[in-house]
C-alpha cells in the first residue's frame, strides 16, 4: 500500500488511470451510487453471495467547501474552480458530509494543484448518528494520478464501522501555497448488501506446496468473494496479466481498521476499491494475510475459469504493489494498520506466522535467499542498488507502509531471521555465476554478446529472462526465454523455461544479438543439496 510516486508520467497500473469526473453539486452523490455500482459478491451464508456497495459522495462546488471552517491562513475560493488554497499552518475542516448507507470503509481522493500529493496531510472521523464521533484517522497515499487540474491523491481505505456520515480535515503543509479541490469521499459496504444465491458452493482453501516443501493454505478469490467482472471492461480485461520472475518480496499493510471481525470482507473492500475507484481492474497485492493468520489469494494469475484449470496465486504475477518495482517482485500485505498496532504485542501471533510463511513460501519458489541484497533494475531502466531480497515498501518508495512496527522487525533483521528458519537445511548458497561484460548496472548496447561462465559441476538449469516494457505501457514483449502457458485462454501468460546443463553447456552459456530489453539470467545449482538462485541483470539499450 502506500503507492506514492512522483510527478511525471506514469503507466495505468504504476498509478496512472483514466479519471472521470463526476457530478457536481452539493456532497454530490455521484453518478456510480449505491444501487448503479458494480458489486462485488462476498461471501454471506453457505449457499450465498453479499453483493457489496459502493458510492462516491463529492464535494466540488463552492458551496460544499463552504460549509466547513479555513483556518491558519487557509482560504475558501468560489468561482469556476471551487477548492481551498493553503500554505503550511492551513488548516481546513469539512463541513458534515452524509453518506448514502453505513460505510464499514471510507477511501478520500482528491486532487492537488501546486505542489506535491505529500505535501497535504488528510484524516477523517466517522459517525453513526452525529452524536458519537470516531478519532481522526490519519490517512497515507495509496495511489497518484495525473490529471488536468494536477494530480488526484488517492489515500489507503479508512474503517467506518457503518458509519453514516463523514468529516474530513486537510492541513497544509509546504511554503509554497497550494489548491485542494473535488475531494471525493468512496463509501464502500462489504457485508450487509443484498443476498444472492451462490451458482456453486464456496471452495475450501488450497493448500500449495514450493519445490522444497514450504507450504501455505490459501483462501482463494473465490472464496473470499471475488466478482471477477471488475476486471473487465466489456468483454476486454483492464489489466491483463504479465509475468516476470520475482527477485524481491515487499511486504505492507493496507493501512486499514485493525478492529475487523471478518478479513474476508476486508479483501473484498480493498478489491473494491483498488479495482473500481482506482480503476486498476483488480487489487494491487499478490498475496494479503489477515490478524487471524488466513491467507488469501490477491492478484489473479493464469486462467480465466473457476476450476482446476485456474492457477492459484499465480507465480510472477505482475501486481501493483510498488512503484517502479512491481515487475520482478511480488508483493504481500498484512491487513491492518501497523503504524498504529504493534502486531507482536497484541499478540497477533498466528498473523505473524502466516505473514513469514507466506514469505518464506515465496522465497522457495522462486529461489530467493531470504538475506540476499542486489541491485535492482527498475521498470523505468534505473538501478536501485543493494535491495534486500526481503524488503517493506519503505525501501522502495518514501513511505510509512508497512508501518513503524512491521518496519522495525525488517530494519534488525527479525523478519528475515523467522523466514530463514522456516527455510533451514533447505538451501545452500547460490552457485557463483560470473557474467561478461560486467552486469548490474551497466548499460551495454543491443546486439552486444552476453556470456555467463561458471564452474563446472555447479549448476544444473539456468533460464534467460528477457523482456521490454515501453514508458506509455504497463503491458511487456517477452524477448526471450519464455513459452506459452500450457492453459492456452491467455495469450500472455507466458511461463520461462528453464534449461538443463548438459555437455555444451556445462561451464557456460553465451548469448547473441540480443535486442533493447532487460535482461536476468538465473542460474540453480547441480548439487542434491538446493541451493538459492543465482542471478545478474543487464539493461540493453
Amino acid at each position: 500500500m502506500d503507492h506514492f510516486p512522483k510527478p511525471g508520467g506514469r503507466t495505468r497500473r504504476e498509478f496512472l488511470r483514466d479519471v472521470i469526473r463526476f457530478g457536481v453539486g452539493t456532497a454530490a452523490i455521484a453518478a456510480f451510487g449505491p444501487r448503479a455500482a458494480p458489486t462485488v459478491q462476498a461471501a454471506g451464508k453457505a449457499g450465498e453471495y453479499v453483493e457489496s456497495l459502493v458510492a462516491d459522495v463529492i464535494e466540488a462546488t463552492a458551496g460544499d467547501f463552504a460549509r466547513g471552517l479555513a483556518r491558519g491562513g487557509a482560504v475558501i475560493l468560489a468561482g469556476g474552480r471551487a477548492g481551498v488554497r493553503g500554505a503550511a499552518g492551513g488548516e481546513f475542516t469539512s463541513g458534515i458530509v452524509a453518506l448514502p448507507f453505513g460505510a464499514t470503509h471510507l477511501g478520500l481522493h482528491w486532487v492537488v494543484d501546486g505542489g506535491l500529493p505529500g505535501a497535504v496531510i488528510t484524516a477523517v472521523r466517522t459517525s453513526v448518528d452525529r452524536r458519537e464521533w470516531s478519532d481522526l484517522q490519519r490517512l497515507s497515499v495509496e495511489a497518484v494520478a495525473d490529471v488536468p487540474e494536477g494530480q488526484e491523491v488517492f489515500a489507503a481505505l479508512a474503517g467506518a464501522e457503518r458509519a453514516r456520515f463523514a468529516q474530513y480535515r486537510l492541513t497544509f503543509q509546504t511554503a509554497q501555497p497550494l489548491t485542494v479541490s473535488a475531494v471525493t469521499l468512496t463509501a464502500i459496504n462489504s457485508v450487509d448488501g443484498p443476498r444472492k444465491p451462490r451458482p456453486a458452493p464456496p471452495p475450501a482453501p488450497v493448500t500449495l506446496t514450493a519445490p522444497r516443501g514450504s507450504q501455505i493454505t490459501v483462501i482463494t478469490r473465490e472464496g473470499w468473494g471475488c466478482d471477477e467482472s471488475l476486471r473487465f471492461r466489456g468483454s476486454k480485461e483492464i489489466w491483463p496479466e504479465m509475468y516476470v520472475p520475482a527477485k524481491k518480496i515487499v511486504i505492507h499493510h493496507t493501512a486499514t481498521t485493525n478492529s475487523y471481525t471478518d478479513g474476508a470482507a476486508e479483501v473484498r473492500a480493498v478489491y473494491t476499491y483498488h479495482a473500481r475507484t482506482l480503476r486498476w481492474g483488480d487489487i494491487g497485492y499478490n498475496t494479503l494475510v489477515d490478524k487471524f493468520g488466513n491467507i488469501y489469494e490477491g492478484r489473479h494469475g493464469r486462467g480465466e475459469k473457476s476450476d482446476a484449470s485456474r492457477e492459484i496465486l499465480s507465480a510472477d504475477v505482475v501486481a501493483g504493489h510498488a512503484y517502479h518495482h512491481n515487475y520482478g517482485s511480488t508483493g504481500i500485505s498484512a491487513i491492518g494498520n501497523y503504524d498504529t498496532l504493534d502486531p507482536i504485542a497484541a499478540g497477533l501471533s498466528k498473523m505473524m506466522a502466516s505473514l513469514y510463511a507466506a514469505t518464506a513460501f515465496e522465497c522457495d519458489r522462486h529461489g530467493i535467499d531470504p538475506y540476499g541484497t542486489q541491485d535492482f533494475l527498475r521498470s523505468d531502466d534505473v538501478w536501485h542498488p543493494g535491495f534486500h531480497n526481503i524488503s517493506g515498501h519503505y525501501e522502495s518508495y518514501a513511505t510509512e507502509c508497512p508501518g513503524q512496527y512491521l518496519r522495525s522487525l525488517l530494519d534488525d533483521d527479525g523478519f528475515r531471521n523467522s523466514v530463514a528458519s522456516l527455510l533451514a537445511d533447505k538451501y545452500a548458497a547460490a552457485p557463483s555465476l560470473t557474467a561478461d561484460p560486467s552486469a548490474n548496472q551497466t548499460y551495454p548496447a543491443a546486439g552486444t554478446t552476453l556470456e555467463f561462465t561458471w564452474e563446472e559441476g555447479t549448476v544444473g538449469a539456468y533460464c534467460l529472462e528477457g523482456w521490454y516494457k515501453p514508458a506509455s505501457s504497463e503491458d511487456i514483449t517477452y524477448l526471450y526465454g519464455y513459452e506459452p502457458w500450457s492453459g492456452g485462454d491467455q495469450p500472455l501468460a507466458q511461463v520461462p523455461v528453464w534449461t538443463s546443463v548438459g555437455t555444451d553447456d556445462a561451464g557456460g552459456k553465451s548469448y547473441p544479438n540480443l535486442t533493447a530489453g532487460h535482461y536476468t539470467m538465473h542460474v540453480r545449482g547441480a548439487s542434491t543439496a538446493p541451493t538459492y538462485d543465482g542471478n545478474v541483470t543487464y539493461l540493453l539499450t
